[in-house]
């Protein structure tokens, strides 16, 4: 009981952590592609959540293996863990969102990948809710996290290929 008080604290601690050591600067690539991305830290933490649950399940059923009987809810709490744990590492390992000169792009596991020219962008929104900025295209829409590195990127990118009115509801939160 007294280890489950301390949860609360640890999520804040633990992304406090992860939002100060978010880089407001995108990873540049050759050609001056500007790449939005999650950063190490929210990689790290993927791979450490990860372990913590399979350490947890090793650990228990070395100090009291389960009974035949007790296998199928071992199999719900094994497939509730990776659940839970899967998007969070496939998103942070796999979206991500590049700004060049000629155009906008979005690569995801979860939905069609796209590039499109910086005139095609329709409108540009944040979802306060989901803390992201919603970007509509002739292609489809691309959910930006404000979690991603290079959000400052974003917002220069903004200012210099796409007219103002298509943005301006978005711009308070850039």
């Amino acid at each position: 009981m007294f280890v489950a008080a301390w949860a609360p604290l640890l999520v804040v601690v633990v992304l406090s952590y992860l939002i100060r050591h978010q880089n407001a600067q995108a990873r540049v690539e050759e050609g001056g592609t500007y790449v939005l991305e999650y950063g190490p830290a929210f990689r790290w933490l993927a791979i450490a959540i990860g372990a913590l649950w399979t350490a947890l399940f090793v650990f228990l059923a070395l100090a009291s293996p389960p009974k035949p009987d007790d296998m199928p809810a071992v199999y719900i709490l094994i497939a509730i863990a990776t659940g839970t744990l899967a998007p969070f590492a496939i998103t942070v390992w796999g979206v991500s969102y590049r700004l060049s000169p000629s155009g906008f792009g979005k690569r995801s596991p979860w939905s069609k990948n796209f590039v499109v020219g910086w005139q095609e962008i329709r409108s540009v929104t944040f979802n306060k809710a989901m803390s992201q900025f919603v970007v509509e295209t002739a292609a489809g829409s691309a959910r930006i996290s404000t979690f991603v590195n290079g959000i400052k990127d974003f917002r220069a990118a903004l200012e210099n290929h796409v007219a103002a009115e298509t943005w301006s509801k978005a711009k308070p939160y850039l």
